[in-house]
């Protein structure tokens, strides 16, 4: 079973140094999930950014992901590594969650 995940955030306005300080910790926790994504062990991995969007016309965030994983529980500790990560600086998010439909 496969879960979808879109994340729908809005940033709040940000000085140049905090843009740069939030793309080099964007860029680190992206290279620790995708090493993650390869773990077995429960809570190590399991969950993949398909996808990063910028802007989000139409619906007032700035931004979405578009994320996927094979159990809640891991999509789960990842996204408290995630506002761990975005709570200084993202100041509004809605999930909304899907399970991917698998045609045999």
């Amino acid at each position: 079973m496969v879960f979808g995940f879109i994340i729908y955030y809005k940033v709040r306005q940000l000085t140049p140094e905090e843009v740069q300080r939030s793309r080099d910790e964007w860029v680190k926790f992206r290279r620790m999930t995708e090493r993650e994504l390869h773990l077995e062990e429960p809570g190590g991995g399991g969950v993949k950014v398909i996808g990063e969007y910028i802007h989000c016309w139409g619906a007032p965030y700035t931004g979405f992901l578009v994320v996927e994983g094979r159990d809640l529980k891991a999509f789960h500790d990842w996204w408290h590594k995630f506002r761990a990560l975005t709570r200084w600086y993202v100041e509004e998010i809605h999930t909304v969650i899907g399970e991917k439909e698998e045609l045999v």
